[in-house]
């Protein structure tokens, strides 16, 4: 049991690098923002999961640091990392694409 922890926190380690790493070498500008109004939030321990809808296109999971956000607020993102068949341990549940943001997004 104890082994499974430390192996799930490794994994958490390694994932959480793996992001500032492609963070770190992300080009956008301020430019590149992406506007997108909340439509739902699940909220993790390291992690805000939000599901938002752009002004065009489908809605997304966007996972976000750790932030206060309710349904209906806009806010804007540079995005970053999406992953695909991500799967939330502390959720118990696989988001398609959830594009992992590790700046501080914009609030409106």
């Amino acid at each position: 049991m104890i082994k499974t922890k430390i192996q799930g926190i490794v994994r958490n380690l390694l994932f959480t690098g793996l992001i500032l790493i492609v963070a770190a070498c992300n080009s956008n500008t301020a430019s590149e923002y992406t506007e997108v109004k909340v439509v739902e939030v699940e909220q993790v321990g390291t992690y805000t999961y939000l599901f938002v809808k752009a002004k065009k296109g489908p809605e997304y999971w966007v996972a976000v640091p750790t932030m206060l956000a309710e349904p209906g607020e806009t806010y804007q993102y540079q995005g970053g990392l999406v992953m695909e068949d991500f799967h939330s341990e502390e959720l118990d549940r696989t988001f398609e694409s959830p594009d992992f943001d590790t700046g501080s997004p914009k609030i409106e």
